[in-house]
């Protein structure tokens, strides 16, 4: 049977990502993609950022099931085993043989036949936790959540943050970095209110972003689709993201200066990134 569109392209941008060759949000934007049926798009969305996001988690799942280090797999197959292992765990809608027939699937059209078998046991093995990101707060975080957190992060970087802000601090740091963030624009060309209203003909409502002077939260609506993506009007950046060129404060000819909107935002200071 078939691979689902969904599942196939998540495998491919995560292979290419992975390999040091892209950037996830940069493919997700091909036209290939926005081609896709809305529920196709959005799975493949979840499915490649959530395998990103919970990275270190996925893999510390992948060796308990297996008995095995991850480097015994070849990358392959480590893409496909993540990816299963985020649907059961984290995806509570999608039927776990669901999941386990597309991996073998997945499998078999990426030429690894031979370790169909060792795919199917490793996932047939894999359960639903008891508890659900969604279900979760910051302020109240299962032992387990928590574990499960700390493992999607490097450990110098949990370390360095505890060194900066504390082991409470961290720990919501870190959730809350492993949260589904709303999609936001940076406005590239154009002023921010009237790319606002070029969206909102085509149906899709946005907010100005809280911190940043060309950021757009999107509220609704295909954004992929739009004209304001297709014409480089608009990119989607995190709101957090776009303050980082901000904060250098480049100056005309300088390299990677230039841009308007990074004039427009001077005045910020270092204090400012503390309160994204």
């Amino acid at each position: 049977m078939p691979v689902s569109p969904a599942r196939e392209i998540a495998y491919q941008i995560l292979r290419r990502v992975e390999s040091g060759r892209a950037f996830a949000v940069d493919l997700l934007q091909r036209p290939h993609v926005s081609a896709l049926r809305e529920v196709d798009r959005n799975l493949a969305t979840e499915l490649v950022m959530g395998a990103l996001r919970w990275h270190g988690e996925l893999d510390f799942q992948i060796e308990r099931l297996s008995g095995k280090p991850l480097k015994y797999f070849d990358p392959e197959i480590a893409t496909i085993l993540r990816l299963g292992v985020y649907q059961i765990r984290f995806l509570e809608k999608i039927p776990k043989s669901a999941v386990v027939n597309e991996a073998v699937e997945l499998t078999k059209s990426a030429r690894k036949r031979s370790a169909a078998g060792l795919v199917n046991a490793v996932l047939r093995k894999c359960v639903s936790p008891t508890w659900r990101p969604a279900a979760q707060i910051a302020a109240e975080l299962d032992p387990e959540v928590l574990e499960s957190v700390r493992r999607s992060f490097p450990a110098w970087l949990l370390e360095r943050w505890e060194r900066n802000f504390g082991r409470e601090a961290t720990n919501a740091l870190a959730w809350t970095s492993n949260t589904v963030p709303r999609t936001t624009l940076r406005v590239c060309r154009g002023e921010r209110r009237e790319v606002q209203r070029q969206l909102a003909g085509e149906g899709i409502q946005t907010e100005p972003g809280k911190y940043a002077c060309q950021a757009l939260v999107v509220q609704s609506g295909n954004v992929q689709a739009s004209r304001a993506v297709r014409g480089g009007w608009v990119v989607i950046q995190d709101e957090a993201s776009q303050l980082v060129a901000a904060l250098v404060a480049p100056q005309r000819n300088q390299r990677g200066a230039g841009n308007k909107d990074v004039s427009a935002c001077r005045g910020l200071g270092p204090r400012d990134l503390g309160r994204v």
